[in-house]
Order: structure tokens, then sequence, then C-alpha cells
């Protein structure tokens, strides 16, 4: 979540606090996850043009833990989608592809090259850690 713009950060943190079972499936995709979400059709954005590919991240994709598997409850997104605040959107809207578990911060294509920490990088280090002095 570290890795997430502040508005995802306080969202992701304020849901999974009500709903223990809820965890990110997915944050910054690289250029790889990028091709492979494509290929698989997780996704139908090329790399560059998904709010997965910045950092930091303006999207994340969530799922329930229950009983040890990975599980999607149309019903909890439902409910979390009715919660959103005015700066993050679902993608239960989208056409062709509805993604329930899709979250993102509304507006992130014009976000996404003026952010101040923003910068799109062609592979993320394991275990990197993203100070946001603003949060404070």
């Amino acid at each position: 979540i570290m890795q997430c713009h502040p508005f995802l950060q306080k969202w992701f943190t304020r849901e999974q606090a009500t709903d223990k079972t809820l965890h990110i499936m997915t944050a910054y995709r690289g250029p790889k996850d990028q091709k492979r979400a494509l290929r698989t059709g997780s996704s139908r954005a090329v790399w560059g043009k998904s709010a997965h590919n910045y950092i930091p991240c303006l999207a994340i994709d969530l799922f329930f833990l229950v009983e040890g598997k990975s599980k999607q409850n149309v019903v909890k997104y439902q409910t979390m989608i009715k919660r959103l605040p005015s700066t993050i959107e679902n993608g239960s809207t989208f056409t062709g592809l509805v993604d329930w578990s899709h979250f993102y911060v509304k507006n992130w294509q014009k976000l996404a090259p003026t952010y101040p920490h923003g910068t799109m990088v062609k592979e993320l280090p394991l275990h990197t850690k993203f100070v946001m002095p603003h949060l404070e």
C-alpha cells in the first residue's frame, strides 16, 4: 500500500479496518506484468496506459481471503462502492471488461504526468518503499 497514491492508501486502510479479509492483489505493474495482463485479458491497456503503471500507483485490484483462498465478492464490492470518496472510482462501470475488484484515482490520466512524486519506471525493485512526506 505504501507504493500507492495517498487517496488509495487512506481509503484502503479504512476499508480493511472494517473487513480484515480484504487484500490487495495488484498495485504497481511493470512492463512484463502489464504485457501479461493484456495477453490474459485481465487488462485492455498497453504498458504506460494503465493506472497500475505509475509510482505512486494510481490503481489497485482487490480480493477477499476466505479460508485461505482468494475470493471475489460482488456484494461486498457494491457495499464498498457506496462508501467511495469522490476521489476514487471503481471498474464496475467499464464497458467490455467489468472489473469489480479494480479501484483507481479519479481522473488518473490527468494526474499521472503531473504528480510531483510520480514517475513511470521500467522495473520496480522488490521491497521498495516510497516516502510521501505530504501525507503527514
